[in-house]
């Protein structure tokens, strides 16, 4: 359809400069858009969800945390412990992970309306709490090598975790809440 629009136009410029008789691009007639919306999650499988306990799953922990947040997957990734308050239950959203010509790089968000406190749900929070948990003892296993940069997810050695990776965790996160559907992240 891009394509059409662009040679379309390209040639109804040829035809108003008589260089043509007629645009040809006007008697092509499109394929129609057979794209298919994207699958969604259901009341019933958010409450599926929440039910289940994904701690020891950092990516299934990342999904449940965006999903009970509404952040971009950018944004959750970007988050380090010190965006977290657990006195007043908020995460500070503003950074997040963007892609740039080469590679991914953590940045301010996009707009200033990005930059956000959000409240946590409780739910959130005990997430949070028991994923601190499993991250500090992955602290002391990998001692020798982990470089600690403050990242609420972060990999092995501490760096965090590459934005593709989210596919994962939303994969066995509705795994682990017995659904087999696909979703759209």
């Amino acid at each position: 359809r891009l394509i059409h629009r662009i040679l379309s136009a390209s040639l109804t410029s040829a035809e108003k400069d008589e260089i043509i008789p007629r645009n040809p691009a006007n008697l092509v007639t499109l394929p129609k858009n057979d794209k298919k919306p994207p699958k969604t999650i259901d009341q019933e499988v958010i409450t599926k969800i929440l039910l289940t306990d994904v701690s020891d799953d950092q990516l299934a922990t990342v999904a449940k945390l965006a999903l009970f947040t509404g952040m971009r997957r950018g944004e959750t990734l970007a988050l380090k412990w010190s965006d977290l308050n657990t006195t007043e239950e908020t995460l500070s959203i503003n950074k997040a992970f963007s892609r740039t010509e080469n590679a991914w790089e953590i940045s301010t968000t996009k707009n200033k309306s990005s930059i956000r406190v959000i409240p946590l749900p409780n739910h959130a929070l005990e997430i949070l709490k028991k994923h601190r948990a499993n991250q500090l003892q992955q602290i002391k296993k990998n001692k020798a090598f982990y470089k600690n940069k403050n990242f609420i997810f972060a990999t092995d050695i501490g760096d965090p975790i590459h934005p593709n990776s989210i596919h994962k965790g939303v994969k066995r996160l509705l795994q682990a809440a017995g659904e087999t559907q696909t979703t759209t992240v």
